[in-house]
């Protein structure tokens, strides 16, 4: 019961708002990155599926399939500019049995004040959810230069809208669980250079998939505000949410490390009997862990002359502190 709380309730909330917890993700929870990014992908799938569930019982009750095929033919151009193939149908509306505007064939964009659930216009198809437009462009949709036939099309709704709930879940959880892994592998990828560059260590690719795998609980947060409140927002720009906490943590690795020592850093962060280098207990045949199957060049000569470096600095600044104001250390008007 403890294992679910951690992992549906307390690991998503600590991923969203501490930097401190990925210490605990890097040190401490091996192995584990595939099986949080199924959770999140689960519950994810769970929200999309009630969702798409209650649009799909919307679109069934007014048989939308036969409506399909009072759309006339038409033709999608290379230029992605919807028109019919008889070259005189441009408007047309569309009611179900009960007088309700379902369908508005509009491919040259008239405005004239009528609204239906779904409108066709020159480039972008319209669907109302909600009260409110989700706008999708036909060339997101199919390839340019294609033919729109009503009773094909007519068919492929009717299949998607026989969808069993458990068939409808498994779609989303796999697509979401895709889209997770593959923007962990794209910003582990990108958190390479930060953790040399920035943080001056080196980590195994497993870490940062690891790291990357927890960093884009941000991700799945964004994209399930989207699938409730029904908004959407380009993919190209919340994919890289995950590196701004890859920033913030190599900064604060960077700054704790300096702080504290290597020892002091291992004992605070590190697992336990963690050792900052076993090459001594090696030899004399009482190996333990050490740090470098975590990242790689923490007890370097580097880190410890940075060390030196920082606390010389500080006592310089002190000194100079003291004689600019006296030698009481603080600033005097």
């Amino acid at each position: 019961m403890q294992n679910l709380v951690n992992y549906f309730i307390l690991y998503p909330y600590k991923s969203i708002v501490s930097v401190r917890f990925y210490f605990d993700v890097l040190f401490k929870m091996r192995g584990l990155g595939l099986v949080y990014m199924l959770i999140i992908s689960t519950i994810l799938a769970v929200f999309a599926t009630f969702r798409f569930h209650a649009v799909v019982k919307i679109y069934d009750s007014i048989n939308l399939p036969r409506l399909i095929l009072e759309i006339p033919k038409s033709y999608l151009d290379e230029n992605g500019v919807f028109s019919p193939l008889d070259g005189t149908t441009f408007y047309k509306e569309i009611y179900d049995d009960h007088g309700n505007l379902i369908i508005l064939y509009n491919v040259k964009n008239e405005n004239n004040g009528k609204v239906a659930i779904v409108e066709l216009n020159s480039t972008s198809l319209k669907v109302k959810v909600d009260a409110a437009y989700n706008v999708l462009n036909y060339t997101d949709l199919v390839s340019s230069g294609v033919a729109f036939d009503p009773v094909s099309s007519a068919s492929l709704v009717r299949q998607i809208l026989d969808l069993a709930l458990p068939l409808i879940f498994v779609f989303m959880l796999v697509w979401f669980l895709c889209i997770l892994i593959f923007n962990t592998c794209l910003m582990a990828l990108l958190s390479k250079p930060l953790f040399i560059f920035m943080g001056k260590i080196r980590t195994p690719f497993s870490n940062l998939l690891r790291l990357c795998a927890y960093a884009n609980t941000s991700v799945g947060v964004v994209i399930l505000v989207q699938l409730i409140f029904n908004i959407n927002l380009a993919f190209n720009i919340i994919m890289f949410l995950p590196l701004i906490y890859m920033v913030f943590f190599v900064r604060t690795f960077r700054y704790e490390l300096n702080a504290r020592g290597v020892e002091g850093f291992l004992k605070s962060y590190g697992p336990k009997n963690i050792m900052a280098d076993n090459a001594e207990s090696q030899r004399s045949g009482d190996a333990k862990p050490d740090v470098s199957e975590y990242t790689q060049g923490l007890d370097s000569a580097s880190n410890r002359q940075h060390q030196k470096d920082d606390k010389a600095e500080e006592r310089k600044d002190s000194s100079h502190g003291d004689s600019q104001n006296g030698g009481s250390g603080f600033f005097v008007p």
